[in-house]
């Protein structure tokens, strides 16, 4: 196993602690854990696999799954590639049936835009059935919630659009309309470039890590960032927890080694310095970023809050490592490394105290919140165990520190 990055040399501290090295690491080659640990193996997905394999016109639909859900009702979702395009599919009980999103009655914006003959002139970006929907043309994009959920959606935006109004952060796409009657935000729709995580993707990350700082800093004096409900440790944990409980009852087991991270991590939540609560994404990753006019585009403001400085580039940083071990967006090892790096140099944070013990602390649980995630995504079930060791890591790290 190789690491992902080392701690800048003269940071706080440096003369008297180990060097760092478990901020993101990534492994380049080991036994990973087995599918059937922490993976899509268990009694409830399984049975809904083998039901689609056994009804025909799906019958080849486990090579084919790309995310599994279950939602709060017992229900199995399945998200199917096809080559012909996306499919979406449910099991409840014995009943196999294919979800059709224009006929979702749980998101209003979908009858909508049925109701009005605008369904087939979009394209569908995300859906998440009984969730939420993201749809588009060429103008705007316009994103889809349960009922009475796009007001807080709404309020969050235009306070990323308020705390982003300065040059030296965000840019951030302009929500056009909010409509409570369709629960749902239309925005003008931005056509940035991905961010690249390969050698020559650096520069924009330190692009990235300097705009998340001014986010943090200049966001944090708009008077509306007040009311934003604080995230703390505990509510972390508390994430985690949740996604364990629905592991559990899809799956029917709960990987040992994962267990025994989160009993470690809820043994030190106290441990990391509490540090002054700043504006924070909470979702903040790869997909949600991209690069236009020399700038940087952020997206997906509904779980905005105030938090830990440490909170957001420690999510960043999990999923710079879970890039490399997917070998996506250009990524491997060294080249996620240079972009963490160059990450960590842009947000300009080493001369914190105790922001190195924080940052590993939200690494492991965005880690173990990820060996979760992925868990119900059987295409990348095997680098769960992968992604496990690295919240360990970082784990062990905090106990360096100590």
């Amino acid at each position: 196993m190789t690491d992902l990055l080392f701690e800048p040399q003269g940071s706080p501290g440096a003369a008297s602690a180990p060097v760092s090295k478990a901020h993101a690491a990534v492994p380049t080659s080991r036994d990973v854990q087995s599918r059937a640990e922490v993976g899509a193996s268990g009694s409830l997905i399984a049975r809904a696999v083998s039901k689609c394999e056994r009804t025909p016109g799906y019958e080849d639909a486990s090579g084919k799954l790309e995310r599994i859900e279950v939602n709060g009702n017992g229900i199995v979702l399945l998200h199917l590639l096809p080559s012909e395009g996306e499919l979406w599919l449910s099991l409840d009980g014995d009943t196999l049936k294919e979800l059709r999103p224009q006929l979702d009655r749980s998101l209003p914006i979908l009858s909508a835009l049925q109701d009005e003959g605008g369904f087939e002139r979009r394209e569908i970006l995300a859906y998440r059935p009984g969730k939420r929907v993201v749809v588009a043309n060429s103008a705007a994009v316009i994103k889809g919630y349960r009922r009475r959920r796009s007001v807080a959606a709404a309020k969050n935006h235009r306070l990323a659009e308020e705390a982003c109004e300065g040059s030296a952060t965000f840019r951030v796409p302009r929500l056009l309309e909010h409509s409570p009657e369709t629960s749902s935000l239309r925005f003008e729709r931005v056509t940035g470039e991905r961010l690249d995580i390969s050698a020559t993707g650096s520069e924009s990350f330190f692009a990235v890590g300097c705009r998340l700082r001014a986010f943090q800093e200049e966001g944090s004096k708009t008077n509306a960032v007040k009311s934003l409900n604080a995230f703390a440790a505990r509510d972390e944990l508390s994430v985690l927890d949740r996604w364990a409980e629905k592991t559990l009852y899809a799956t029917g087991t709960v990987a040992e080694s994962w267990q025994s991270a989160r009993d470690d991590l809820g043994s030190r939540v106290q441990e990391p310095p509490v540090s002054p609560l700043v504006l924070t994404h909470r979702d903040l990753h790869d997909r949600q970023l991209s690069t236009l006019d020399g700038g940087v585009c952020l997206l997906d403001f509904d779980l905005l809050c105030r938090a830990d400085s440490a909170l957001d580039p420690a999510n960043l940083l999990a999923h710079l490592s879970l890039r490399a071990l997917q070998r996506v967006g250009g990524a491997d090892e060294a080249s996620a490394q240079l972009c963490a790096q160059a990450l960590l140099d842009g947000l300009d944070r080493s001369d914190e105290t105790g922001f190195w013990k924080r940052l590993r602390f939200y690494q492991a649980t965005s880690f173990l919140r990820l060996a979760l995630v992925y868990g119900f995504r059987p295409r990348w079930a095997a680098i769960c165990g992968d992604l496990i060791e690295l919240g360990r890591r970082c784990i062990e790290e905090m106990r360096e520190l100590s």
